[in-house]
C-alpha cells in the first residue's frame, strides 16, 4: 500500500501553485501597445517579458518555456495562467494603479495550494508597482 500512495502524493503536490502576476500596459504608439508581464514565486521569476501588441488584439499572450499568461484586453481585468503543464485557471487582478495617459499597472496573486501565499497583498502590491515602474523606464 505504501508504494502505491507515493506516486499519488507526488501528483497532488505538483498540482498546486502560488504566483504573483504583475502587468503593465501603455496604449499604442507607432509600434503598438506596450505590455510587460512578470510572474514571480517566492523563489524567483517564472517569466518576465516585454511585448508590443496590435491595438486590435483581444488577448495579450506572454509565454516562455515554463508556460503562458494570457491577459484579456477587453478591460484588462482578468488573466489566465498555464505553467509547468497545468492550467491554473482564470483570475482577477486585485490591484490597479493608473499612471495617467492610459498607462496602468495591475497586480494579481493566485494560490491554489491554500498556504496563504497571497495573504500579504500590500507587500506584494508594493513590489509589483515598484518593479513595473523600473521596467517601464527602460522601454519608453
Amino acid at each position: 500500500m505504501r508504494f502505491t500512495l507515493l506516486p499519488l502524493l507526488s501528483l497532488i503536490g505538483a498540482a498546486v501553485a502560488s504566483h504573483d502576476v504583475c502587468f503593465y500596459y501603455a496604449p499604442g504608439d507607432p509600434t503598438g501597445d506596450l505590455g510587460i508581464v512578470t510572474v514571480r514565486v517566492n523563489t524567483g521569476f517564472l517569466m518576465s517579458e516585454v511585448k508590443r501588441f496590435s491595438p486590435f488584439t483581444w488577448v495579450y499572450e506572454f509565454k516562455n518555456s515554463r508556460g503562458v499568461i494570457d491577459v484579456e484586453t477587453q478591460n484588462f481585468g482578468t488573466f489566465s495562467a498555464k505553467f509547468d503543464g497545468h492550467d491554473w485557471g482564470k483570475f482577477t487582478f486585485q490591484g490597479i494603479e493608473s499612471l495617467g495617459t492610459g498607462e496602468e499597472i495591475r497586480f494579481g496573486c493566485y494560490d491554489t495550494s491554500n498556504d496563504k501565499y497571497c495573504a500579504d497583498q500590500e507587500q506584494k502590491r508594493r513590489w509589483c508597482f515598484s518593479h513595473m515602474l523600473s521596467l517601464r523606464g527602460k522601454y519608453q
